[in-house]
């Protein structure tokens, strides 16, 4: 799959919005919503509006991207949450991963 400027801005959102379900969910405790929004601010700062032309450019911030929310991923696997609430995050990554080179 290939990656451009429009394709990695729906992945930047659809993990945004993963994350923002997460934090909003009554269900989990304070501090993983903390930790969401936090990882969802990131994404809007870091990534959403974002307009990079040199593909290169665009791979390499897309590559952290990746990185990223695999951490963040890997830290909601280590709380007490719900499965069925990690489980959109996980699968938005594993789209998101292919779109690495």
């Amino acid at each position: 799959m290939t990656l451009n400027q429009d394709t990695a801005a729906q992945q930047y959102q659809i993990a945004s919005d993963a994350l923002m379900q997460i934090a909003q969910d009554y269900q989990v405790s304070e501090q993983v919503a903390e930790r969401t929004l936090n990882a969802a601010n990131h994404l809007t700062l870091q990534y959403i509006d974002q307009t990079i032309n040199d593909i290169n450019e665009l791979s390499k911030q897309y590559a952290t991207f990746v990185n990223y929310m695999q951490s963040v991923v890997a830290d909601l696997e280590n709380t007490l949450i719900d499965d069925a609430l990690v489980v959109p995050l996980q699968n938005a990554l594993s789209d998101a991963k292919k779109y690495l080179r």
